[in-house]
């Protein structure tokens, strides 16, 4: 039988290790982390990967060439053994920690075998619901580039990497179809496709293994699930950037539904910011498709989400966006957005949100053909530029 270890037991053996040994916070814990492990205890390794999931939260500079081969080292071979499911969980959870705002942890991990590993533990833990939520967030942690002191990251590659070698978009498409009974498992696995869909030849890539099909189902099927419609739309939004896709995603009547879950989730910020970037997106150079959007309701959900959330950047900023996009090459919808009352929420946004939002408010009014100051950055002055 299991010993039965406490945190505060964990915690005692690393102060030991910082007060008889002498040894810094870090390699205290990783010296606890490995005595536990050596005995294979699931018990007693437990409360140590918590800790180093906490310390690591908070630093994550901490994180050594050492700890990342112990990491995926742990990670291999604990991704099949039942003996607590709670240690598959907290390993996810030390390399989401490890990757945040942290470029050069995101790389050596990749390069030491991490997106593998991770990769094997979710097709290992198929039915275990937290695990694959924690799975699917620290695959996304990879395709993040959120390091400020990085002028360049690898996010684009790590996404190929996971839709080219691992197949990662069919993957997580076909695991949907068990968890669309729990909204916030079938959220993270279609928040990770998007995240995927990088290029528009992994666009078409979801639509082949059923994306499409999928989302329709989402938006008819869990009407009054808020994250789930939302990640459901932000996936639509990536995958509609191919034009193709795009033509595909509004026969089948998508549009609609877009409309319908922006009325129906009218007071969520997040998922009207979404369906103001979708319907912007399915509308983008396609007067027929603006026309089509704005008929359904989409001009009138746009105002009113703008409307209901004054103070939200990203709602004011995208939806000037949609209202360009839905107005700029069909006169009956620009007198339809005059008389929805356009003009006045754009104006409101410039003022609550000002440069933030002031190309896409300016390029609305233009294109609405209402009053719009343009400033002239530059003229040129006839003279030659001295050599």
């Amino acid at each position: 039988m299991a010993k039965i270890i406490s945190q505060g037991t964990f915690d005692s053996v690393v102060l030991e290790n910082v007060r008889e040994f002498d040894m810094p916070l870090e390699e205290a814990i990783n010296d606890a982390v490995k005595e536990f492990e050596s005995q294979r205890d699931p018990a007693m390794l437990g409360p140590s990967l918590k800790a180093m999931v906490t310390l690591t939260e908070s630093n994550p500079d901490i994180l050594t060439d050492e700890g990342i081969e112990f990491l995926v080292q742990l990670i291999e071979e604990w991704k099949c053994r039942s003996d607590d499911p709670t240690i598959p969980e907290y390993l996810a959870c030390w390399s989401i920690e490890s990757c945040v705002k942290h470029e050069d942890n995101r790389q050596n991990l990749v390069a030491a075998g991490a997106l593998s590993s991770l990769v094997s533990l979710l097709h290992a833990n198929k039915s275990n619901s937290r695990v694959i939520k924690t799975t699917c967030k620290a695959l996304r942690a990879y395709t993040l580039d959120d390091d400020i002191r990085q002028e360049f990251g690898k996010a684009h590659e790590h996404a190929r990497i996971l839709v080219e070698e691992y197949s990662m978009i069919s993957v997580c498409l076909e695991m949907l179809k068990d968890w669309l009974h729990e909204s916030d498992t079938a959220s993270e696995l279609l928040y990770l496709v998007g995240k995927l869909c990088v290029r528009a030849e992994y666009c078409q890539e979801a639509v082949n293994h059923g994306a499409l099909a999928a989302i329709n189902d989402v938006l008819l099927s869990f009407p009054n699930h808020p994250i789930l419609n939302k990640q459901t739309i932000s996936l639509l939004k990536a995958m509609v950037g191919n034009d193709k896709v795009k033509e595909e995603a509004m026969k089948s009547g998508i549009g609609q539904l877009v409309i319908a879950a922006m009325i129906n989730h009218q007071s969520i910020p997040s998922v009207c910011e979404e369906g103001c970037g979708a319907l912007s997106m399915l509308s983008l150079r396609v007067p027929a498709h603006a026309k089509q959007l704005v008929q359904a309701g989409g001009g009138q959900a746009v105002i009113q989400a703008m409307k209901t959330h004054p103070q939200n950047k990203q709602v004011q900023k995208l939806g000037c966006m949609a209202i360009r996009n839905m107005a700029s090459r069909t006169q009956e919808n620009r007198q339809l957005f005059v008389e929805y009352g356009a003009e006045e929420v754009i104006q409101t946004a410039l003022k609550n949100h000002g440069d933030a939002v002031k190309d896409m408010a300016k390029a609305a009014l233009r294109d609405l053909a209402l009053k719009v100051e343009l400033v002239e950055q530059w003229r040129g002055t006839g003279h030659e530029i001295s050599r």
